[in-house]
């Protein structure tokens, strides 16, 4: 009994020496963090990259690129060739190979499930 009659008493003395002189370290509150990954669209994401290297004079004929079309683009994921041939080969685009950013978002999307 005089074991747990001493613990509340320093107990105590510790909550008001705590309460009256403060830690001395006193942090501003600070706003929660936001979720840093979002998820990776096509058409927020992908399909930017598309047009700028995907179409145009250069490639895929001159004309507007299927490239920049969902359905046509998850037709070549979902056979492999389109990570075969932009992440793994790094073959596409021809003329000008993609910053390493763009790439690693294009295998980021790919890795979760390539959605619209």
């Amino acid at each position: 009994m005089l074991k747990l009659t001493l613990f509340f008493i320093l107990y105590s003395l510790m909550i008001s020496s705590a309460l009256i002189f403060g830690s001395g370290t006193h942090q501003p509150m600070m706003a929660p963090i936001q979720n840093e990954t979002s998820e990776i669209t096509f058409s927020k994401d992908i399909k930017p990259i598309m047009n700028t290297y995907c179409s145009g004079t250069f490639c895929h004929h001159g004309k507007p690129s299927s490239w920049t079309n969902y359905k046509t683009t998850k037709l070549a994921v979902d056979a492999g060739t389109f990570y075969n041939r932009v992440i793994e080969v790094k073959d596409m685009p021809r003329k000008k190979p993609l910053p390493e950013k763009e790439y690693q978002l294009i295998k980021k999307w790919l890795e979760e499930r390539a959605i619209e």
